[in-house]
């Protein structure tokens, strides 16, 4: 094992080292008992919410905030082009905008997103791009978070005229 703690070890001693038998040899430390329970939680959640209604909801975000960077000018967007064909998530540049500056202004906006590699450098060298600006939307987002999205975006070209 990588990481020991208390439990895993059945005795230690200046010549060897016995472990527990499985599962405690693999369980170092206090299990995440918490963790369990919030995730209980959030399933429950999830099921009360129903799972097609969060879907429904996430596809009319990502709709309208596709409708509203399509009347944007040199944005580009990776992936489907429609809400029906992709998840919750929009992968898009601004041309001549490097990602981090989109990222670094919508937060500066109070609008949360990400810029980089994404963990995925090998699809950005097939891209030929440095990074990608990305959004995700979720059953805890509105209409009104996409139109502050779109105002941050429609900052960033402003900026960097």
């Amino acid at each position: 094992p990588f990481l020991y703690g208390g439990k895993m070890i059945k005795e230690v001693s200046f010549v060897g080292t016995t472990f527990a038998e499985p599962p405690y040899k693999f369980e170092a430390g206090t299990q995440p008992i918490a963790e369990v329970v919030a995730l209980g939680a959030a399933v429950d959640y999830l099921n009360e919410k129903g799972m097609g209604k969060i879907e429904e909801s996430d596809r009319k975000l990502v709709s309208y905030a596709l409708k509203e960077l399509g009347k944007i000018p040199e944005i580009e967007i990776y992936g489907p082009k429609t809400a029906e064909e992709r998840g919750a998530v929009i992968a898009f540049n601004i041309k001549g905008v490097h990602s981090h500056d989109v990222a670094t202004i919508l937060d500066s906006e109070g609008v949360a997103m990400r810029g980089g590699h994404h963990c995925c450098m090998p699809l950005m060298s097939v891209l030929k791009i440095p990074g990608a600006a990305r959004a995700s939307f979720h059953i805890y987002n509105t209409k009104e978070d996409v139109d502050a999205f779109i105002r941050g975006i429609r900052k960033v070209r402003e900026v960097f005229k």
